[in-house]
């Protein structure tokens, strides 16, 4: 693998200008609407710290550099079609893909070991149940006092939060419930929930933290089916219906998140009723190496279903092959062997 460029902000700025993608300065990123979808929300996050131009798409399934985000949209190279900006030759294919982080772009080999772990600052923190909008919130996305204490949920007031080893300042974060993401005892992320409903972003993970996991990994188990979902929220109501369930952080799945899936025998994915959720089966399907099966309620997703719906859809899930046959048009043409 060759090196990667190196860019500045006035590169990776300009990149963006040419994608016609407005975007904000959240200092470290920026900000924008993702290209891949017609969101409302700013969901693609581009990081120009450290000159990596990582972009994450929150909402979807793209992430890698900000020059593999202009050859996927354009199908052509930064460096020949601004050559103003006197990035050297780079081979899009050859570009380092790090699913796992913002970090370097440095080999596996040379990257210094990550250390887990979550440093509060500033913090007023306090129990879900004291504070009557988080427990409302909770109420309203139907959680209960058994799921804030069985998943360690906290409420904070303000607090600054980010990794261990992640420079000063962390995230600011007012009015979150907090949902710590755990692996072999190991705090990962936080998943940091606004609870006014008026926040732009919905849901934030700390600076320098990693969901590359499954949720309550350590607590599956790897001999019985395992169900998954896209969401938090959407496991809330599964959980009830069938316990050994998990969810990836959104519909973008990692080579780690499933070198994990593939240590069950049998996975039934539950993804919501839309093109998202279609992007999910998709994404899912090209890196799970057996035979993936699927479960479809009839609300737009998990969290808006009933236990009835859910334990109906997960008893009739059906192997994605039957799937691709019943519906072509999910899967790119040149998937279909016919």
């Amino acid at each position: 693998m060759g090196d990667i460029p190196r860019l500045d902000r006035h590169q990776i700025e300009a990149i963006l200008v040419r994608l016609g993608i407005p975007f904000v300065d959240k200092g470290g990123h920026y900000l924008a609407r993702s290209p891949f979808r017609n969101d409302h929300h700013p969901d693609l996050w581009c990081y120009y710290e450290r000159g990596t131009g990582y972009c994450i798409d929150y909402g979807g399934t793209f992430r890698g550099s900000i020059l593999k985000l202009f050859y996927t949209l354009t199908g052509k190279i930064v460096s020949k079609e601004m050559p103003e900006l006197g990035i050297e030759d780079h081979d899009p294919h050859d570009l380092f893909w790090d699913r796992t982080g913002i970090g370097s772009y440095e080999s596996n080999e040379r990257r210094p070991k990550k250390r887990y772990g979550i440093l509060i600052e500033e913090a007023r923190i306090m129990l879900v149940t004291d504070d009557a909008e988080a427990y409302r919130y909770c109420l309203s996305r139907g959680i209960d006092e058994h799921e804030i204490i069985d998943w360690g949920m906290t409420y904070a007031r303000r607090c600054r939060i980010r990794n261990v080893d992640a420079p000063a300042p962390g995230t600011l974060l007012a009015k979150r419930l907090l949902i710590p993401i755990k692996e072999k005892g190991e705090v990962w992320s936080v998943e940091c929930r606004d609870v006014t409903r008026k926040d732009d972003k919905k849901v934030i993970y700390p600076r320098g933290c990693s969901v590359n996991t499954l949720f309550d990994l350590d607590r599956l188990d790897r001999h019985k089916p395992l169900v998954v979902v896209e969401g938090l929220m959407d496991l809330v109501k599964v959980r009830r219906v069938y316990a050994n369930s998990t969810c990836t952080f959104g519909i973008g799945i990692t080579p780690r998140q499933a070198k994990l899936l593939n240590e069950f025998d049998r996975v039934i994915l539950l993804p919501d009723s839309d093109r998202g959720g279609d992007e999910f089966i998709v994404a899912v399907a090209d890196l799970y190496e057996r035979e993936l099966w699927v479960a479809r309620v009839p609300e737009k997703d998990p969290g808006e279903s009933t236990p009835e719906h859910i334990g109906k859809s997960i008893a009739e899930a059906r192997p994605v092959t039957e799937l691709l046959i019943d519906k072509v048009d999910l899967f790119p043409k040149e998937k279909l062997l016919w």
